[in-house]
């Protein structure tokens, strides 16, 4: 996933509106969130004394279902059509702690030759943790001309990183210095585990005939734009800086953009005969705890 800027964001949405959160201090964000619906994500705040360098832990969990129902009549010339059918399904999971810290300076103002030190924050990058993704198959094939080749195809697949190795999941730091606020957004957390599933049953490794071999990624559509990668960015709240420096902990709920979202019909390529429709669900909280 590329860097995102302020103005990526915010052209996330098709819709952009402003939300205000309220810390523990009374401090307010005039955040602008990305999103159509649901209400945006928010944070709550846990006083400390004011420190000028923020030294901060992060740690990043959640967890998502995703579901796709695909129905296909193709057509045989000179014959009945095929009939295809699919229900399948997914969970994930992950649980991150990042190696490195996220390190807030006083920021000040850019002068010549004296940038804001604010303006290029080291981002966490590498974190530690079970991630994981279970996906069920299960499709049918009714044949319109041969009934020898009917079929079905049903299992459940799962895979997950070794919790000890390093996945990479970047956070993207995103510093308004007009706000004097910054935006953290989390990369897809299961990308990992979701190139390790197996992507078909063991039986069907070619998969059946006009049906692809899953429909239980998530972000699942016909289209190359969507997938898992868009799906998991979340909405986005700003943070004021002066709360980060006066916080022991701040919990960030995060969780999916209507941007994000694969058209319902899952875009398939030809209506007249395709019908599917595709949804989900994630939730995620990124934790950061300053360092005593």
């Amino acid at each position: 996933m590329a860097r995102l800027g302020a103005d990526a964001v915010a052209a996330a949405g098709a819709a952009v509106f402003a939300v205000t959160a309220t810390s523990a201090f009374g401090d307010s964000a005039d955040a602008t969130a990305a999103v159509r619906s649901p209400p945006p994500a928010a944070y709550t705040v846990v006083a400390a004394p004011y420190r000028p360098v923020a030294h901060l832990n992060v740690t990043y969990s959640g967890s998502g279902t995703w579901a796709t129902t695909y129905h296909a009549t193709p057509p045989n010339p000179g014959g009945m059509p095929d009939t295809n059918d699919a229900a399948d399904s997914s969970t994930q999971r992950w649980d991150l702690d990042y190696l490195a810290r996220l390190t807030l300076p006083v920021c000040g103002r850019s002068t010549p030759g004296r940038p804001n030190r604010c303006s290029r924050l080291v981002a966490p990058r590498l974190a530690r943790g079970p991630t994981s993704i279970v996906g069920s198959v299960d499709h049918t094939h009714i044949d319109g001309l041969y009934k020898f080749d009917d079929a079905s195809d049903r299992c459940q697949l799962a895979d997950a990183p070794p919790p000890a190795t390093p996945v990479i999941v970047p956070i993207h730091v995103i510093y308004d210095a007009r706000r004097q606020a910054i935006t953290l957004v989390p990369a897809d957390p299961i990308a990992q585990a979701l190139s390790l599933i197996a992507p078909a049953c063991s039986g069907y490794v070619d998969g059946i005939d006009g049906l692809a071999a899953n429909y239980f990624t998530p972000g699942f559509s016909f289209s190359s734009a969507y997938g898992a990668d868009r799906w998991f960015t979340p909405r986005s709240i700003a943070i004021p800086l002066a709360t980060l420096h006066r916080a022991t902990r701040v919990t960030v709920t995060l969780g999916p953009t209507a941007a994000g979202t694969p058209p319902a019909n899952c875009a398939v390529r030809t209506p007249a005969v395709e019908h599917c429709h595709t949804a989900g669900a994630w939730r995620g909280v990124l934790t950061l705890s300053a360092v005593p």
